[in-house]
């Protein structure tokens, strides 16, 4: 059984700093692939990391030693990744955040501040390694992570979570830059581009959650969304919309992006989809400035090697977890003894 987990903090009132702070799993290389809970944390602020994911590690560790007894037979467990957004990537690994200097995860890339935003303009800084993670090398690191007891290479089993990075973070950070008609590389008719969005819609097929909304409800978006727009919906309405520099920007990221999402192509062109998103990288920059290139679209240039470790970027994201948050948070009928509600269920099953 191949095991990827996700951590994440879940606020659950916004009149209230009260939070959940659960510890998810999902069986990779199982055909049911719903989430399910492994340990759940109440509280009104972050968790002590060591108190926080000791009896987790120690129960993982005789997993991962002794496998699972299941009808007489052992299963072999393993600990395939886990999938996180930035900041609790950084939280569970002990280093510095995603706006730090030495913010990038993958690289010793060092950040400059430009307009009070940390950007990341260096496209070729050395890899981190297993070896450099395990000896702390740099400012990077603030300690020891209590994750590092287990069998994991804890560079590997971290991939960037590309629903946050890529959907939430580059895709919608261009819609806003195009939405913006003072702008040269904005879209030259915004009522146009929501108009032929909008005429999709009846011929939207059922397969996909939610059907197109118009960019004037961009600030409602959800992730799929984002997604949808980037790989099915931009390039169809944005031809002859954009400014054809940027329109070639544009299918940069959103043909890179599907080779490492489909398993087939990214065998064959995995490299090839690094050197579109490294070109997206280095022309976005001379397009919109160098402010454009903060922390997550710089991790464009890395999600090629994370998609060759995993063979695709489709197993490797937070969209099955946050989905399972969202039901989670639903579970509650009041403010009042939060923990209580969600455990009472698991215990009637």
């Amino acid at each position: 059984m191949e095991l990827n987990f996700n951590i994440d903090g879940l606020p659950l009132h916004k009149s209230t700093k009260q939070q959940f702070w659960p510890i998810l799993c999902v069986v990779s290389n199982l055909a049911d692939q719903s989430p399910f809970i492994v340990a759940l944390y109440f509280g009104h602020k972050k968790p002590p990391l060591e108190e926080y994911l000791c009896d987790f590690i120690n129960e993982l560790k005789i997993y991962l030693k002794d496998g699972l007894v299941l009808n007489n037979t052992i299963i072999k467990i393993t600990v395939r990744s886990f999938c996180c957004d930035m900041p609790a990537r950084c939280f569970v690994k002990n280093v510095m955040n995603h706006n730090s200097y030495s913010g990038c995860d993958k690289c010793s890339v060092r950040g400059d501040i430009k307009n009070k935003r940390m950007i990341f303009c260096n496209l070729t800084a050395d890899l981190r390694t297993t070896e450099s993670f395990e000896i702390l090398t740099d400012s990077y690191h603030k300690g020891s992570s209590p994750l590092s007891k287990l069998p994991v290479d804890m560079m590997t089993a971290f991939p960037i979570d590309y629903m946050h990075s890529v959907c939430l973070g580059v895709m919608r950070k261009l819609l806003f830059l195009w939405r913006d008609k003072g702008k040269p590389y904005g879209i030259k008719n915004i009522i146009d581009v929501n108009t032929l969005i909008l005429e999709l819609r009846p011929y939207w097929p059922a397969e996909f959650n939610r059907k197109p909304r118009s960019l004037s409800e961009l600030e409602h978006w959800k992730a799929t969304e984002y997604r949808q727009f980037l790989l099915y919906v931009g390039p169809i309405v944005l031809k002859k919309k954009l400014p054809h520099t940027i329109l070639c920007n544009f299918l940069l990221l959103k043909f890179g992006i599907s080779i490492l999402l489909n398993e087939n192509l990214n065998k064959s062109y995995n490299q090839y989809a690094d050197k579109l998103l490294r070109l997206f990288v280095k022309h976005a920059i001379a397009i919109y400035s160098k402010e454009f290139c903060v922390y997550n679209v710089h991790s464009l240039i890395h999600l090629s090697k994370d998609a060759k470790i995993f063979n695709t970027l489709n197993t490797i994201n937070c969209f099955a977890f946050e989905t399972f948050l969202g039901s989670l948070k639903n579970l509650l009928r009041k403010p009042n003894l939060p923990l209580e509600q969600i455990v009472r269920p698991y215990e009637e099953l």
